[in-house]
């Protein structure tokens, strides 16, 4: 018969992120403690709000079966000297839990070995459960754990409570001086008496009767209903916020919502700056009306369904203050043009070694008009916007709100009239923020992206401060690939090899005087290799990822590799692929230490002039210098499913044939040197899409 298992831990209230953290190790915890006790269960779910950490098993097997395990030691010249058990012997008894009597030696698959039988007894789970919770308790960790009283276990908040019931059984433990047993509490505020929990079976719908919603998913859904109808209510649209949805999931038991006001005279601020005040100062969340634009209102979820006139006013006094302190600030900022704080910049230090951000910008507005050639961008446009691109960080607005720096920017360049295309890149450039962020969607704001983090790669990999390890303290692995994600987006076509060059070229001063910058150069477009590697594996096939990638040593073109591994992907299916692929590895490698001087033209005008004998070598002349011509042309319009078919479909049985029936190292000089042109053409052309031999189907 099969019981349901619950462990509730109360205590003062969590943090958001504590409560998250201890959600995502409860489960795995249990799982563990449950299998080390040879305890079978079924699902496992984690339950959890500021007052309280959970566990629900279900399916928890009231017995644990005996169990014989075979138990492999030493050899036998290790474990047995004269006839009698060696020290060696006797530790592996020791160790397991067994009599000297229980060993023997027995032969398997590798020799003669010690060997024993060890019996796990059963039992009942009940007598294991009070372990299981102590041991969970225990290794249940905190961003940041505290004490409290004389107590020296640690733990994120003093525990008050503790509930752990196995059917409608206590399982009786204690931990840090706390007892458990069946009774815990329901809402703070609204229902706070104390209440016992019948069964596990009941604890969650218990809960909900007295106002706690313990299920994440549960809360959520009623979270978001509620925010979404008070929205609809005051004629809007909420706003959409993942980062305060989450947040203030953990704030709250019984979500209650609360609507506020502000004057609309405060609307004349950037949309950003108030939805930076709402969400990230206050947790509040905004609406939009039906013309898309920010209303007059805020919506915040409480704890508390008391009183909520007098949250609302309290709420509404906050948040007149605060968009008070913000509307003085951007209105000071407005007093004087963008391009005028450029001075100060020179004060602001962007890195020991590299200067300063005024010196920055010079370096990002040099690199402008290549990365503007790279997206078809206005290089006037990329160059104004990069001049004045980081002036904004030296303003009052976000010296207050630091995550509005570029937002702020295209405010005041607003301001200030300057082009609509020089203002949305200012803000775009900064774009992405994260992984989840979009690109830059303008190709003025692509390009000084793509400028601003190129100068910051460079700049490090010059001063010896490349991503080690875990360790990456100036976010280059997040630089690159922002680089590498804008790039793709735009469909851009780019060396990276180039880009990198130009830029170090715009890092100078004596502390950079003693850099290899060729080396520089190749280290940092190798790690730029390495992050898109990483970023397509995410939806190709490794092999076919380094395959596309192959055929750039020395350089990056993210979106002509990302076009060839599209291209293999979408042929994956074609069942001359395979074939193909090892046909052409054997080419490859025959010729790869001959006709290195070759082009590809110089072989099709010769072998267009040459007559071979024999049946095989004559078709496969044919075909190659058909596919030849396809594959030049396809590449060059950049058709890389054709060029990749016309070689799968077209050289495979040709090629095939060849190898079976041809001798390519002939003892005649004349017929070895043309088979093996032939074959140098076959490298050549299929080396113009990909490395074939790299394909997993190539290896036999």
């Amino acid at each position: 018969m099969a019981r349901t298992l619950l462990l509730e831990i109360g205590c003062e209230e969590l943090p958001t992120s504590f409560v998250n953290g201890a959600l995502a190790q409860l489960p795995t915890l249990v799982k563990d403690e449950l299998a080390l006790h040879r305890i079978t269960h079924g699902a496992v779910r984690a339950l959890g709000t500021p007052r309280r950490l959970s566990v629900l098993v279900e399916h928890v097997e009231e017995s644990i079966a005996p169990k014989s395990e075979e138990l492999w030691g030493p050899p036998e010249s290790a474990a047995k000297k004269e006839g009698k058990w060696t020290a060696a012997a006797e530790g592996f008894a020791k160790k397991n839990g067994l009599a000297v009597d229980a060993l023997e030696i027995a032969e398997n698959e590798k020799g003669r070995y010690l060997r024993a039988t060890r019996v796990l007894e059963g039992g009942a789970a009940k007598d294991k459960l009070a372990e299981v919770f102590a041991s969970v308790c225990k290794k249940l960790s905190f961003e940041k754990s505290m004490r409290w009283a004389d107590i020296e276990t640690p733990f994120g908040r003093p525990i008050q409570w503790l509930v752990a019931l196995f059917g409608a059984d206590v399982v009786d433990f204690e931990f840090v001086r706390v007892k458990a047993g069946r009774a815990t509490y329901g809402h703070r505020f609204l229902e706070p008496a104390r209440f016992e929990v019948a069964s596990a079976d009941e604890y969650v719908g218990a809960l909900r009767a007295r106002k706690v919603l313990a299920d994440q998913d549960e809360r959520r859904s009623v979270q978001r209903e509620a925010l979404a109808a008070a929205a609809k209510s005051h004629g809007g649209t909420l706003v959409d916020n993942d980062f305060l949805d989450g947040e203030v999931l953990g704030l709250v038991e019984w979500p209650f919502v609360v609507v506020g006001r502000f004057e609309e005279a405060f609307l004349t601020l950037p949309d950003e700056l108030i939805e930076t005040v709402m969400s990230f100062h206050q947790r509040y969340f905004a609406a939009r009306g039906k013309d898309g634009r920010l209303l007059p209102l805020f919506i915040t979820t409480v704890n508390t369904a008391l009183d909520p006139d007098r949250i609302r006013k309290g709420n509404e006094r906050v948040m007149r203050a605060r968009l008070t302190d913000a509307k003085f600030f951007i209105d000071k900022d407005r007093s004087e043009t963008l391009a005028s704080r450029f001075a100060r910049l020179e004060g602001v230090v962007y890195h020991q070694k590299l200067g300063s951000y005024a010196d920055k910008v010079l370096r990002i507005a040099a690199l402008g008009a290549d990365c503007a050639a790279v997206f078809g961008a206005d290089a006037a446009a990329v160059t104004d916007a990069a001049r004045v691109c980081k002036c904004d960080l030296v303003s009052l607005t976000v010296g207050e709100f630091p995550e509005l720096q570029g937002f702020v920017g295209r405010d005041l360049a607003r301001n200030d009239k300057l082009d609509v295309h020089v203002c949305e890149a200012i803000a775009e450039h900064y774009l992405p923020r994260g992984a989840e962020d979009s690109v830059a969607l303008s190709k003025a704001g692509a390009a000084l992206a793509v400028a601003d983090r190129i100068d910051t790669l460079a700049g490090f990999f010059a001063i010896g401060q490349k991503p080690s390890g875990g360790g990456d303290p100036f976010g280059l692995r997040r630089a690159a690939l922002g680089v590498l994600r804008t790039l793709l987006h735009h469909e851009a076509r780019a060396s990276l090899s180039a880009l990198v060059a130009t830029a170090l070229g715009q890092h100078k001063g004596e502390k950079l005087a003693n850099v290899d910058r060729e080396q520089v150069r190749k280290d940092l477009v190798a790690f730029l290799r390495e992050r898109l590697e990483v970023a397509l594996s995410q939806q190709y096939a490794i092999d076919v990822v380094r395959a596309a990638m192959a055929t750039q040593v020395d350089d990056c073109d993210p979106f002509d590799v990302l076009q060839r591994a599209e291209a293999l992907h979408k042929l994956r299916g074609n069942p001359q692929l395979a074939l193909a692929a090892t046909c052409i590895e054997r080419a490859t490698n025959i010729t790869k230490d001959v006709h290195g001087a070759e082009t590809s033209a110089t072989l099709v005008r010769w072998l267009r002039e040459h007559t071979f004998a024999l049946g095989e070598e004559q078709a496969l002349q044919k075909v190659v210098l058909d596919v030849e011509a396809q594959v030049t042309g396809a590449v060059a319009k950049r058709d890389f499913v054709g060029a990749v078919s016309a070689i799968a479909d077209g050289l495979t049985a040709p090629l095939d044939q060849f190898f079976a029936k041809v001798f390519v190292m002939d003892e005649d000089l004349n017929k070895r040197e043309a088979r093996l042109k032939l074959l140098k053409l076959v490298a050549v052309t299929s080396a113009l899409v990909c490395r074939f031999d790299l394909l997993s189907g190539s290896k036999k």
